[in-house]
């Protein structure tokens, strides 16, 4: 997991863990590995793209990386939705 958050393109994916555990450790243990959040395993399809769809809609707009502009200054940043 902790790979996964060093790339700087990853840095700020939401990451939801399914999991058949549902003790209060482990889902500490999910925060502590940089989860967002966790969903307990039978889970619903409904419940999953719903706390999906909140980090889209929550998520504040932040810069990915620049891209070339109209005028190929290439100072216009692209946008993506993450979750601070």
């Amino acid at each position: 997991m902790f790979r996964f958050r060093a790339m700087p393109s990853c840095r700020d994916t939401p990451i939801i863990f399914l999991s058949m555990r549902r003790d209060l450790k482990d889902r500490t243990e999910s925060a502590l590995r940089g989860g967002n959040d966790y969903i307990t395993k039978p889970f619903m399809y409904m419940e999953l793209a719903t706390k999906a769809l909140s980090f889209v809609i929550v998520g504040p707009l932040k810069p990915v990386h620049p891209t070339k502009g109209p005028n190929g200054s290439g100072t216009e940043p692209a946008f993506f939705t993450t979750r601070s």
